[in-house]
């Protein structure tokens, strides 16, 4: 019997980037303002407002910032789609921050289905 050497490379793969911690849930959404962000990839004027009607009604005093009162009020041409390009991607996403916080939100449904 001879010795045999193999050499095996682990499957998991290298972390590459620093994780970030998330925001905290919230206990309710009752008398909550949640805001819709849209990426408009797939049929959001016929899901967003279903979406919105659901939790309205399991929900007490929730209160719904429609993906269009959002996007009214973003830089032209900003869509929460990826662009490739990092830093242009960091604009666009803190422009839908700045809107969701100027419309008292609370939290935010970002996308929808696509």
């Amino acid at each position: 019997m001879s010795d045999i050497r193999m050499e095996v490379t682990s499957p998991v793969g290298e972390v590459t980037v620093t994780p970030i911690s998330i925001a905290t849930r919230l206990d309710t959404l009752n008398g909550k303002t949640i805001c819709e962000i849209s990426s408009r990839m797939y049929k959001v004027e016929s899901s967003f407002p279903i979406i919105r009607e659901m939790l309205q009604t399991r929900f007490s005093g929730l209160k719904v910032i429609p993906y269009t009162d959002i996007e009214q009020g973003l830089p032209e041409g900003t869509m929460m789609t990826y662009s490739g390009d990092p830093a242009e991607q960091e604009k666009k996403i803190n422009a839908v921050i700045c809107q969701v916080k100027e419309k008292g939100g609370d939290a935010a449904i970002v996308g929808n289905a696509g």
